[in-house]
């Protein structure tokens, strides 16, 4: 049977923070925006496994043994999407990332405060609660 996605939209996304930095992917189609590695969940998977799941489809990296820390929900009411944020510290920048060159064209670690232009206000409202010391917290757009 075909992995199946589910209707509506419910997405699971990690934020890679290393030396004060965070890893972005840019995407190669759509608007190109710079975003957080992630996408949509698949039916009968969890929301971390989903993370999983897209981390090492579109970077290669499995980070799995790692502590993961679920830091933000992001709720987007125009787009019915309830987007899971998770976050994992490495101690070095991993650069033996591979992309999947049907989604993303490139990558980069950004500090907060040199963040790309071209990145969504919901990307962005993300990484600023993922560099905060709050533990949880849900976003409403």
């Amino acid at each position: 049977m075909a992995n199946k996605t589910l209707s509506g939209n419910i997405g699971s996304f990690v934020g890679i923070i290393c030396e004060n930095k965070i890893l972005l992917l840019k995407k190669n189609y759509s608007n190109k925006f710079w975003t957080l590695p992630g996408g949509k969940v698949e039916i009968g998977e969890s929301i971390l496994v989903g993370a999983q799941r897209e981390l090492k489809e579109e970077t290669r990296l499995n980070l799995d043994n790692l502590n993961w820390v679920l830091k933000n929900v992001c709720y987007i009411s125009k787009e019915q999407t309830i987007a899971f944020c998770y976050v994992v510290y490495l101690d070095k920048c991993d650069t033996n990332i591979v992309l999947s060159p049907n989604e993303h064209s490139d990558f980069k670690w950004f500090t907060r405060d040199d963040l790309p232009l071209e990145i969504s206000k919901y990307t962005k409202a993300k990484i600023d609660n993922m560099f905060n010391s709050e533990p949880f917290k849900l976003i409403e757009f």
